[in-house]
Order: C-alpha cells, then sequence, then structure tokens
C-alpha cells in the first residue's frame, strides 16, 4: 500500500467540523505523529520556534491557525474544513454559552442569539473564515476575500461541513488516507438553526458576514469541481 501524504497542516477553523477531522487525522497518522496546537496557549508560536528538522518530523499539525502560520511547517500539504457562515456563528454562540470553560461564557448567559445579535456582542467572529484564510497583510475586505480564495484554491484538499462524509473520501483520495471509520464529535444539541432566526435577523447577518459567504459560495463552486 501507498503510504498517506505527510506532511500535512490542518488550519482548523472555529466550528467547522473540525474536531471530527482531527480524530480521523490521529487515527490516520498515529496519536504520536499528529502535533495539535493550541492557539491561546502560545503552542503555535513555541512551535514555530523549534528546529525546522523538529517540526517536519511530524506527519501532521492542526490547530486554530491562520494562513500566515502556514510557513511553520515547510513543504505542508495545507487542508481545511469550512461551513456556512450563520450555521457557523450559531454553533460558535452555543458552545460559547453552554461550555462553562468558554471565553465569551459569563457574556452570553441568559442571552438569546438573536440578542446577542441586536447588542453587537459578537461581531469579530462574522468572517472568521476569511480572515483565517487571507493572507496576513491584506486588510481590505474586497482583498482578504480575493486572498482567502486565492489561498484556499491553493490547498492540497478542503472540505465542506455540510458534505462531510463527501469531504473525508475527497481527502482520502487526495492524500491516500485508508478508509477509517468515524463519528460526529463535539456537535452542538439543541442549538437554533438558520432557519428559525428572525427574518430582520437573519438578513443582518447575510449582509455582515458578505466575505465569509462569498468566500463560502465560492469553496462550493470548487468542491463541486474537484470532487466532480
Amino acid at each position: 500500500m501507498t503510504s498517506p501524504v505527510r506532511p500535512i497542516l490542518f488550519l482548523h477553523l472555529p466550528k467547522a467540523a473540525g474536531t471530527t477531522l482531527k480524530s480521523i487525522i490521529e487515527r490516520v497518522y498515529g496519536s504520536d505523529r499528529v502535533a495539535f496546537l493550541k492557539a491561546p496557549r502560545g503552542e503555535v508560536e513555541a512551535f514555530g520556534a523549534r528546529p525546522v528538522e523538529e517540526r517536519t518530523a511530524y506527519d501532521a499539525v492542526a490547530g486554530h491557525m491562520t494562513w500566515g502560520d502556514v510557513p511553520i511547517v515547510p513543504g505542508a500539504h495545507v487542508i481545511t474544513m469550512l461551513r456556512d457562515p450563520i450555521e457557523r456563528l450559531l454553533s460558535w454562540f452555543h458552545y460559547q454559552q453552554t461550555n462553562p470553560n468558554a471565553k465569551l461564557h459569563d457574556a452570553f448567559a441568559g442571552l438569546s442569539f438573536e440578542d446577542a445579535v441586536r447588542r453587537s456582542i459578537f461581531p469579530g467572529q462574522y468572517n472568521q473564515m476569511t480572515d483565517r484564510l487571507r493572507d496576513p497583510d491584506v486588510a481590505d475586505a474586497a482583498g482578504a476575500v480575493a486572498s482567502a480564495r486565492k489561498n484556499l484554491a491553493s490547498c492540497a484538499a478542503f472540505g465542506l461541513s455540510e458534505r462531510f462524509a463527501e469531504s473525508v473520501a475527497h481527502f482520502g483520495r487526495v492524500l491516500r488516507w485508508p478508509e477509517t471509520e468515524w463519528s460526529d464529535l463535539n456537535v452542538s444539541e439543541g442549538r437554533p438553526r438558520a432557519g428559525d432566526l428572525d427574518r430582520a435577523i437573519l438578513a443582518h447577518l447575510r449582509r455582515a458576514c458578505g466575505p465569509d459567504y462569498e468566500l463560502y459560495d465560492f469553496a462550493r463552486r470548487l468542491f463541486d469541481q474537484r470532487v466532480g
């Protein structure tokens, strides 16, 4: 059998089925061959400061990183997962509200998602996919989308949360992964869905998440081309 492609760098975009994909990566390469980096703890910077031969010794590196972190693993095959922007926001909000250890748990206590949107508590989360996939020196919205689209297209493979099974199969074909059993992890149960939202809130979010929707629409078309 041909060995799986290595090294890979998984840019884990928050609340886009990344936890489940990380578990698959660990099964494919083995837990001792994978470095899972936690950005809030400074692990990405610490890993990047290690000698290059140590960084490239891993078969896979994964974490909540940005495109600016890609050079920490020279020659890596970059992969990522995207999700419908509003569904991603809803999942993120539900996680923050229900997890006592989450950063904004106290701020969201007793609030509905719609109330939090009306109070403009977390607009910095609206376009996280574009922000994390753009080149770090691009700041304007139009340039950020173009940069994120370019970088996404250069990935060895990427998937869509809403088409997870197809995405795993695509990763397997491109990266020579063996068939691996998996189950959904870190799923937010009982949260509202985009279709449940007030129409005015939904319209507001579609405008506010414009860059992420441009990127996501591009991703869906490109994914269709790649999976056939």
